[in-house]
């Protein structure tokens, strides 16, 4: 909302636990993260998957050439549902299976799909667990997240 009035190279990030609105530095480019004008916490609840749209204005575009270097989205999501055993087979596609003790895997990785087994204790790919060339697989031991 032009707080910076006509000021370049902008960096920071945005956060309802970060500083104060009012005490952003113009520019900031100190790599602070700062509160927004209308809090992220207004899309609690709300399905993250689909498209996302950064929408961004400048006003002044008769005396420079506005670019936008880079951007990215961070969205957490609490893990629902998280099994204490969880016993895979059959095509694994989703990006993600947790379970808070053990997973074990039968199933098959196609080799386009990236997936991530994550349990608490033990992760055991059965003999028959097959990861086809190309996929990409993480096994991690740390519970549901």
């Amino acid at each position: 909302s032009q707080v910076c009035n006509d000021e370049n190279n902008l960096m920071l990030s945005l956060d309802d636990a970060g500083t104060a609105y009012a005490s952003i530095p113009c520019p900031p480019t100190n790599s602070m993260t700062y509160k927004p004008l209308n809090p992220l916490s207004l899309f609690n609840g709300e399905d993250p998957t689909g498209t996302w749209t950064l929408t961004i204005e400048d006003v002044e575009t008769a005396y420079d050439d506005p670019t936008l270097n880079a951007w990215s989205l961070e969205v957490c999501v609490p893990a629902s549902g998280c099994q204490n055993t969880l016993d895979l087979s059959g095509t694994l596609s989703d990006p993600l299976y947790q379970a808070s003790q053990t997973i074990n895997a039968a199933g098959t990785v196609p080799g386009t799909a990236t997936v991530i087994l994550r349990a608490g204790n033990d992760v055991n790919l059965n003999t028959n667990f097959d990861a086809a060339l190309g996929c990409t697989l993480t096994v991690e031991i740390g519970g549901c997240q």
